[in-house]
């Protein structure tokens, strides 16, 4: 689509138009002052009434001499009524001048082109060969190589398992220095065998063992942590030992926890109204309002009636501290020991 302009290119409506039309006539003895149009062309115009409303218009097509075909409304006017008689002139509008088809002959001003090139800029042009370039650039014989050798600082290999074979990251022997990261550390290894003593096995992290504790693998136990009476033995597949001492420890199985052989309870196993100490986790149901799930529950020991707890009057207080685990209707809800 090209832009055409004319010189003197003027004249007035032969009839009227409305705001919707898209088809104007000048006078006929005008139509050879205005541009032919090949398709895609275009010119502009600007229609001016006697009270001075204008609009400018785009020309798209002639019929014949004194007909144009127009796109209305162009470069921020509105379509407007037009009587017969109004002007209408092919100007330079703002549009016009922003159509960069128009800048297909000449030649450009030099002012329009000066700009400051360095030193280095003028050299690298200046440069006829490749070897040039790269003297200029810093790059040496290197920037000719399809594979780096690792003399000159590349792998000598164009795949990953043949880079870290010459590098020598493909043996295990090689790393004597540094800190593994954790990542590689994750996952599961057969056949992982440590010698020595002084392993040290350390977390960090709120959520971690706020200490660092070390030790060897010894007397017989899977792993023995702080020192040669402490650490975690496996006595069958469904038995564990956790040692905190010579002779204190807790094994875990399937149907007992026990402490020195002794029984822990982990539920109320006992048949009093007025018991007040439970283990951990002993949930009970409490009459009253019921707290946000989880939040604190000021239980007591109903004075009125031995089968239930409440949240309020002067009954004995359970030890420890209970919180919500849920309402069971508006006026009652479970509550579990969690301290």
């Amino acid at each position: 689509m090209a832009l055409k302009l004319a010189n003197n290119a003027t004249s007035t409506l032969s009839a009227a138009i409305i705001s919707t039309d898209l088809v104007v006539s000048i006078a006929s003895v005008d139509g050879s002052k205005f541009p032919t149009l090949d398709t895609g062309d275009w010119f502009p115009i600007t229609i001016v009434d006697p009270a001075g409303n204008m609009e400018v218009m785009r020309v798209t097509g002639r019929i014949g001499d004194s007909v144009f075909n127009v796109v209305r409304a162009q470069e921020g006017t509105t379509a407007k009524d037009f009587e017969a008689g109004s002007r209408v002139d092919l100007r330079l509008t703002s549009g016009a001048v922003q159509d960069a088809s128009i800048l297909k002959t000449g030649t450009l001003l030099d002012s329009l082109l000066s700009f400051t090139v360095s030193a280095f800029s003028k050299t690298l042009l200046d440069d006829t060969t490749q070897s040039a370039w790269r003297t200029t650039l810093g790059l040496g014989s290197v920037a000719l190589f399809s594979v780096v050798p690792v003399a000159n600082g590349g792998t000598g290999a164009t795949t990953a398992s043949n880079a870290r074979a010459n590098l020598g990251a493909n043996d295990a022997a090689n790393l004597n220095t540094g800190v593994l990261h954790p990542d590689r550390l994750v996952g599961t290894y057969s056949g992982l065998i440590l010698t020595g003593s002084g392993f040290t096995f350390a977390t960090s992290g709120a959520s971690g063992i706020a200490a660092t504790p070390s030790g060897t693998f010894n007397n017989g136990r899977a792993l023995a942590i702080g020192d040669s009476n402490s650490g975690i033995r496996q006595l069958s597949e469904d038995i564990i030992e956790i040692w905190t001492g010579d002779t204190r420890r807790v094994r875990v199985s399937d149907t007992v926890f026990t402490y020195n052989d002794s029984p822990i309870s982990v539920v109320y196993t006992g048949s009093s109204a007025s018991e007040t100490n439970f283990p951990l986790g002993h949930t009970v149901n409490v009459i009253g309002t019921p707290p946000a799930r989880n939040g604190l529950a000021n239980i007591r020991l109903s004075t009125a009636s031995s089968d239930r707890y409440v949240d309020s009057g002067g009954g004995p207080i359970p030890a420890g501290v209970y919180r919500s685990r849920g309402a069971i209707s508006d006026t009652s809800y479970s509550a579990a020991r969690t301290v």
